[in-house]
């Protein structure tokens, strides 16, 4: 077991601000988050210090491949520590949950270590993402851990799939896992010989294990969403249904009412496309409402549900409509309505919170918005209220906050507040790049070329009043870096 692995902060900056808001959202801010390659977010929680903690994988900042990212934002979005976790092969973190030490445990797969294949990765950090474990389980084959929940201090149940055990191809597989001894005191897998998988679990008012995801027929091949409780103890499945029709059906997400059902969400197929679907039902498995909403986009999924003030679910997920890009989508039962919320590139919505203060936020990756690659985004709305459906709201670039990394294995900067000037120092000739900087609201205060063939040139800065200002530093139609910097005369 290793604990010693070694943690990499990630810093980085905020290079443009101006906040708004669009169509009928009342939005608070929309940030992206993200480096020279692929950075994706997969779960948000909200912190008890009532800001944000999100869990999803990068491929930025010098790695070869993806790791697992935590990144700890507070209540405006703006940035108070990031770290990874991962070796020389593949980490992705899928499920975060604040746990009940303050702490944060978040799981997903690595095929770093292991006994082949790809295993379920698990990172316990501090409050201040220091990491206090790192660890992972698994079979020969490949196997991926997808939710989490903490049962009891330092006690935690984890579902995913595997192909390692069970009753062969692809099972969905639940392991209790001790982080006090960091050992697994049970296992249990749900499926046949066929493809099977558990996407999302809860921990019910009964005790028992409740989760959904999918669950393919041997007689037909057929997958279906795959409903189950699993006792504590694991050692037996107290029941287990099935929910679909004659095409693929399968389940992402699952919550307990206060009404004390189930509501969760997923995919149905159809002839020509998918469609989200939304289902209800009560402890006895009988079903309360079958939801296929059939009024978004031709190709749509539900990835997340919540449940509102009102008590009726939202569904949280991706459209396309178009044929052209996929968005962020939201629906709602009931008057609230639904929407979409994108641009001509891609959003990928894959989890929707309700905040203490009934704020909702969402999160996901995009490759719009100046991304190279595709980049962490995250909307902060005031309400989750919709007033009309309304396939054309876009996000606006204007309302786009961008963070990026300040470090750059080009470009290194100083700032000397006595001589009110910046040096940059490069590794290769600045001649013909230009630089902007901004104010604290997003206004160009300063612009020009960097004229000098050398590899290091300054900027001066006198003539600027007192503040935070973001340096943007680019050459040919191509971003190189960005810098902050505080002037205090």
């Amino acid at each position: 077991m290793r604990t010693n692995l070694k943690h990499i902060v990630l810093l980085l900056i905020t290079f443009f601000i101006s906040l708004g808001s669009f169509a009928q959202w009342d939005t608070t801010w929309i940030k992206t988050y993200g480096g020279n390659r692929d950075d994706k977010a997969f779960d948000i929680v909200q912190s008890k210090d009532n800001g944000f903690l999100v869990i999803g994988s990068t491929s930025s900042f010098g790695f070869d491949n993806s790791q697992m990212y935590f990144l700890k934002l507070d209540s405006t979005g703006a940035i108070m520590w990031s770290k990874s976790h991962g070796g020389t092969g593949q980490e992705s973190g899928q499920s975060v949950i604040q746990t009940s030490d303050g702490g944060y445990f978040g799981v997903g797969y690595t095929n770093s270590w292991g006994a082949g294949g790809f295993d379920f990765f698990m990172v316990k950090l501090d409050s201040n993402g220091n990491m206090e474990y790192e660890d992972y389980y698994g079979g020969s084959d490949w196997d991926f851990a997808w939710d989490v929940v903490e049962v009891a201090p330092n006690q935690y149940v984890i579902a995913g799939e595997t192909q390692s055990y069970g009753a062969g191809s692809k099972d969905g597989w639940i392991i209790k896992y001790n982080g006090l001894t960091q050992t697994v005191d049970w296992d249990k897998t749900v499926g046949n010989n066929n493809e099977d998988f558990v996407k999302s679990i809860i921990h019910s008012f009964t005790g028992d294990i409740i989760g959904t995801g999918g669950y393919t027929h041997l007689d037909s091949n057929n997958l279906d969403v795959l409903l189950f409780a699993l006792t504590m103890d694991g050692t037996q499945i107290k029941w287990i249904e099935n929910y679909g029709d004659s095409l693929d059906d399968y389940g992402n997400d699952i919550i307990l009412t206060t009404d004390s059902n189930y509501v969760f969400t997923g995919k149905n197929e159809t002839v020509t496309s998918s469609r989200p679907i939304t289902l209800k039902v009560d402890t006895q498995q009988n079903v309360i409402f079958d939801e296929r909403w059939t009024a978004v986009g031709p190709y749509s999924y539900g990835t997340c549900v919540i449940e509102r003030p009102d008590g009726n679910p939202a569904v949280f997920g991706s459209t396309r409509i178009n044929s052209v890009s996929l968005d962020f989508f939201y629906v709602s039962m009931g008057f609230n309505g639904q929407g979409t919320h994108g641009k001509t590139f891609d959003e990928y919505g894959e989890k929707m919170i309700r905040t203490s203060s009934n704020k909702y936020v969402m999160t996901g990756y995009t490759n719009g918005f100046d991304a190279s690659f595709f980049d962490i985004i995250i909307m902060n709305t005031d309400s989750g209220e919709i007033s009309n459906y309304d396939y054309n709201k876009v996000m606006d670039n204007t309302n786009i906050l961008g963070v990026k990394s300040i470090n750059s294995k080009n470009l290194q900067f100083t700032f000397t507040s006595t001589q009110k000037t910046i040096n940059i120092q490069s590794d290769f000739s600045l001649e013909g790049s230009s630089y902007l900087i901004y104010n604290s609201i997003g206004q160009t205060v300063l612009s020009g070329s960097l004229l000098s063939t050398n590899k290091e040139t300054n900027i001066t800065v006198k003539n600027l009043n007192q503040g935070i200002y973001f340096l943007s530093i680019d050459s040919k139609n191509n971003h190189l870096s960005n810098f902050s910097f505080f002037i205090n005369y």
